[in-house]
């Protein structure tokens, strides 16, 4: 093959790795977009709050109300007099019972005299018997007594009110701790409506997100399906392309056909084989390891090759600005496909109102649904991807048929005539 042939027939290869490259790249990032669009997140629904229940109602027992007052003991002494009166009315209602024996008493008004004269014996008897003790009781019982009685009496008279004031105040603090639950059980509540309208909002704004996001996953797919389709068509084409057997399969890999084609546009060689072909060139370079020749470390290294690799620096950054406008574009479509969605949700918004006035809202949504797809055909026959794959339909067809050519496998009519 001739010099001239031999660099166009390489061009040719690398441009094909170059724009499957492009194509796996957009592939793969289209597919981990789509794998993470139109997820709808999980949002926990607040607890409802467990209402406190109100403490009991105070009932007739009141605490912390000191014991009602006891009555003082009654000191010793002072039962003398009664004593006293006991002992005194025993022997004189004795002596009695023996006068009416002994027949000395004879009528009832005497035996009643009797009686009478044996009480007033026995308080007569007492009454010097308390005088007595009053006046030899030097320790002060008696009157210590008295002034405990007093101060029982008072207390007593006080009693009543101090225990209803004791109630009243119970009534006071249950109330106010009433107060406190319903006020702490209303708080509660208003924070549980917080809530509850926050997570209401979370998933109706989650809604409509996943809803855009449908729709940019829509167009992706499309997208990709079409994306997909160039690509297979492209290694089939390459795969045609390599068939020819014009370059070793050892080298048929994007960055091993860059080095060749870059050692033949440069000059170093003009043939493949041989003693200072371009095989041996890239054999010889990557034994020194001058180049790299993995296709994941070349993309790293991108900025570092460009001067001992510069095709294959060239053709990496071709694909990318390539893939930024395909991207680009794609973009801009959802963008105007998600805008006219939230057009069309404004518009079925006011469905209610649509009904009351006779318009049904299954036309209006129908509508809408029929306008979004002849929205999004108009952007797929304008988009860069349709662009570029008609472009490579067009640019691989040449390709062939310059294939077939250079590799002398014309039919008989055009054998020698290149196909234009």
């Amino acid at each position: 093959m001739k010099p001239e042939e031999l660099k166009e027939y390489l061009g040719i290869v690398v441009d094909m790795e170059q724009n499957i490259f492009m194509q796996g790249q957009i592939i793969d990032q289209w597919e981990r977009e789509i794998a993470e669009l139109g997820k709808a997140n999980r949002f926990q629904e607040p607890p409802h709050p467990q209402e406190k229940p109100l403490p009991e109602r105070p009932g007739a027992f009141v605490s912390n109300v000191p014991p009602p007052p006891t009555p003082p003991v009654k000191p010793k002494i002072i039962r003398y007099s009664k004593k006293a009166f006991k002992i005194m009315f025993f022997v004189g209602l004795l002596y009695a019972v023996c006068m009416l024996c002994s027949g000395m008493i004879t009528n009832p008004a005497a035996l009643v005299g009797a009686l009478i004269g044996c009480v007033l014996m026995g308080i007569i008897v007492a009454a010097i018997t308390a005088v007595i003790v009053f006046f030899f009781s030097n320790d002060g019982t008696i009157q210590e007594y008295y002034n405990q009685k007093k101060q029982y009496t008072a207390a007593a008279e006080q009693f009543p009110a101090i225990l209803a004031r004791q109630q009243q105040y119970q009534q006071e603090q249950w109330k106010q701790e009433c107060e406190k639950i319903q006020q702490s059980n209303q708080a509660a509540m208003c924070e549980y409506q917080k809530k509850l309208d926050a997570y209401h909002s979370a998933i109706a704004e989650d809604r409509h997100r996943v809803t855009v996001e449908n729709i940019k996953k829509d167009v992706l797919e499309a997208e990709l399906f079409q994306m997909r389709t160039q690509n297979a068509e492209s290694k089939a084409v390459l795969l045609k392309i390599y068939s020819k057997n014009i370059i070793f399969p050892k080298y048929r890999t994007m960055v091993m056909v860059c080095s060749l084609y870059e050692y033949v546009c440069s000059g170093r060689c003009d043939t493949l084989e041989g003693h200072e072909g371009a095989y041996n060139i890239l054999e010889m370079e990557i034994r020194l390891d001058k180049i790299v020749t993995q296709l994941d470390r070349v993309i790293l290294m991108l900025g570092k090759i460009q001067q001992s690799q510069y095709m294959i620096y060239s053709a990496i950054q071709s694909a990318n600005h390539q893939a930024a406008k395909i991207l680009e574009s794609t973009y801009q479509m959802t963008n105007q496909l998600q805008a006219l969605q939230s057009s069309n949700q404004q518009m079925l918004g006011d469905i209610q109102a649509g009904i009351q006035k006779g318009i049904l809202a299954t036309e209006r949504h129908s509508a809408s649904t029929t306008q979004m797809t002849r929205q999004l055909s108009a952007l797929q026959a304008s988009s860069a991807l349709t662009a570029y794959q008609s472009e490579r339909t067009q640019k691989e067809l040449h390709y062939m048929n310059r294939m077939n050519y250079l590799s002398g496998k014309n039919d008989d009519v055009f054998f020698n005539i290149p196909p234009v």
